[in-house]
């Protein structure tokens, strides 16, 4: 289990309040935090043109990104990935759970992000929430 600092519990606390929502799994990368959030409206949480996030980045001051929580792994890879994917297999190897994850070439970059951030983050939320230690993008 993650320990979080006082400044961590402050930001998931207001979070909370300010989206009614509950939140599930957070990270605080260098300028962004994550938050894996259990709501049932995640168009609402994040408000029109994502006027509500906009408004909570600026409280603040870091940029937010909100992920809607599933008890289902496929479901959940789908919320963190925002790009079409063509197939998801999960592999159970030596008590080791690992995904692989084919997407449309166009897509890899972005869903690996810049210097592989976006990819890190996946990483260590899935790892979190299902016990799977590697990704592999196809």
């Amino acid at each position: 289990m993650r320990k979080y600092g006082m400044e961590d519990i402050g930001f998931i606390n207001a979070f909370e309040k300010m989206t009614n929502s509950k939140v599930m799994d957070y990270i605080r990368g260098e300028s962004v935090l994550y938050f894996v959030v259990d709501t049932k409206n995640i168009g609402k949480l994040v408000g029109k043109n994502g006027e509500n996030i906009i408004s909570i980045s600026e409280k603040f001051g870091k940029k937010i990104k909100v992920f809607k929580y599933s008890k289902d792994l496929k479901e959940f890879v789908k919320n963190l990935i925002v790009r079409p994917i063509e197939k998801i297999e999960l592999i159970n190897e030596k008590n080791t759970k690992s995904l692989k994850i084919k997407v449309a070439n166009k897509d890899k970059a972005i869903i690996i992000g810049r210097d592989g951030n976006n990819l890190k983050i996946t990483k260590e939320l899935l790892k979190k929430q299902f016990a799977i230690e590697n990704i592999q993008i196809e």
